[in-house]
């Protein structure tokens, strides 16, 4: 509550931006499989950043300090984000 519409929609897109890098860095199986094990263990009940963070970790074998650091610290998309998608693929410039 307290906050604007707009600033909800950018919440909103934010947290979407958030997960597409995350699945990019870890994979859609992992990703998938981490998901299914916070269901599974939490139900509906809220689940904190921390244990998404050890879910998705466990289920990479990576360790995603510095991304949920960078994501979830500073305000705005991450530049690295940004310099990735500057140029989709299939466009000029793109991959």
């Amino acid at each position: 509550m307290g906050y604007s519409r707009a600033e909800r929609i950018s919440t909103g897109y934010r947290a979407a931006l958030f997960f597409a890098a995350l699945e990019d860095l870890c994979g859609r199986d992992n990703l998938r499989a981490a998901f299914q094990r916070i269901v599974r263990v939490r139900g509906g009940d809220e689940v904190a950043h921390e244990e998404l963070r050890a879910a998705v970790e466990e289920a990479s074998k990576r360790d995603l300090a510095e991304m949920f650091r960078t994501w979830l610290n500073h305000s705005g998309i991450p530049d690295e984000f940004r310099a990735r998608y500057s140029n989709p693929p299939g466009t000029r410039g793109g991959n």
